[in-house]
């Protein structure tokens, strides 16, 4: 029964009675708990009382798509841990399976110099009186950058097409002091994000384009940052 806990919870789900979705504080008191003791526990390094809280066949996925059983967990949690940060249940909800129980929260984190949070789906198992944590997968939330004012950043610098490895050309213009992007002539231009020097967020998501310049400030390229890890690269042409 373990193992296939611990390799597919589905099956158990699959064989059980129908999930009961409750909503109401009583049913959810016990696992807003469970998640602020696990943060608190992460915050302050107590890497005991965090272990104490999983099922012996835990497994957790990371938002990078990292996969760590319970024992990987001793040495990398402190890694991880910084008592500078501070974490916050935005909201939870669950549904009761017997003796299984699926949780989904969000979670808002706050540092020194920044706002994240994440999603989680955590699946917990109960062992007599506890629930017990066996399956946690984190999925990234997402902030689109804040815009700040264009008036030190001259946008006409970066206007001129620019080409990849690839072969691919993207088009940048400027109108009424707002930088437009496009893959073709025959697309509708996009209006950029302006975020910083050089630095510009396309609506709707979190990929960055930041303009290269030369030692002597000629602007020579645009790096893409997307929200997929990956990072490309454009020359600009003469």
């Amino acid at each position: 029964m373990s193992y296939l806990r611990s390799i597919c919870p589905i099956i158990v789900l699959s064989c059980a009675s129908p999930a009961i979705a409750q909503d109401d504080e009583q049913t959810l008191a016990p696992f807003r708990s469970l998640i602020e003791t696990r943060l608190a526990a992460l915050k302050s390094g107590d890497i005991a009382k965090y272990m104490a809280m999983l099922d012996k066949d835990y497994v957790v996925i990371s938002d990078l798509g990292e996969r760590r059983t319970r024992a990987d967990l001793p040495a990398y949690l402190p890694t991880i841990s910084n008592p500078s940060r501070s974490y916050a249940i935005q909201s939870i909800h669950a549904r009761i399976i017997d003796d299984i129980a699926l949780v989904d929260a969000e979670i808002r984190e706050d540092m020194a110099d920044a706002v994240g949070g994440w999603h989680e789906s955590d699946i917990f198992v109960r062992q007599g009186s506890r629930w017990l944590y066996l399956h946690r997968q984190d999925s990234s939330i997402l902030y689109p950058p804040a815009p700040v004012p264009t008036d030190a950043d001259p946008l006409d610098d970066y206007v001129g097409q620019y080409r990849s490895a690839a072969g691919l050309t993207d088009i940048i213009t400027v109108r009424d002091g707002t930088l437009y992007g496009q893959s073709t002539p025959q697309d509708a231009p996009t209006a950029l994000i302006h975020v910083g020097p050089g630095a510009f967020a396309i609506p709707g998501g979190a990929d960055l384009l930041v303009f290269t310049r030369s030692p002597t400030g000629t602007v020579t390229g645009l790096i893409g940052h997307l929200t997929s890890g990956q990072i490309s690269t454009s020359a600009k042409l003469p």
